[in-house]
């Protein structure tokens, strides 16, 4: 996950697109929904994307409402959180969506000020709970997380 690792706390760059292989942004922000994954599963799928070589350790989990998502609306950006289907063969995945921000934007260049604008709308409305037991099986802090949902 992007934290700062001054302060511990969710980086701005979670919610922002990756640069892909072809030098544009990915369309989407890959998501975890609650609804479909349980605490716990999250927090697995989390802890499997972990590469200490690679600097991707976990931390812990952030959390945002699909509402407050979707109320993000700049100028010409309008988010969506769009889930896998249900019947998509190939991932059968319910749990996994993708924030959209509707547009595409090549590496190297800036993002439009509309896009920055929604995506520091989103980053302070969403929520953080540091994981103070990465290494045990299973999450300790659940009551922080009860009071999230």
């Amino acid at each position: 996950m992007n934290i700062n690792k001054k302060d511990r706390k969710v980086a701005i760059n979670l919610f922002r697109p990756r640069a892909n292989k072809a030098g544009t942004l990915e369309e989407g922000v890959s998501v975890v929904r609650n609804k479909f994954a349980r605490f716990n599963f999250c927090r697995f799928h989390c802890k499997c994307q972990e590469d200490i070589e690679s600097n991707r350790a976990y931390f812990g989990l952030a959390f945002i409402n699909v509402r407050h998502i979707r109320e993000s609306i700049f100028g010409t950006i309008n988010p969506d959180v769009v889930s896998t289907p249900l019947e998509y063969e190939t991932y059968r995945l319910p749990q996994h969506a993708d924030i959209y921000y509707g547009l595409v934007i090549p590496r190297g260049q800036p993002l439009p000020n509309d896009l920055n604008f929604a995506i520091e709308s989103i980053y302070k409305k969403s929520s953080y709970l540091e994981d103070k037991f990465p290494s045990n099986k299973r999450w300790k802090g659940i009551k922080e997380y009860k009071n999230l949902s």
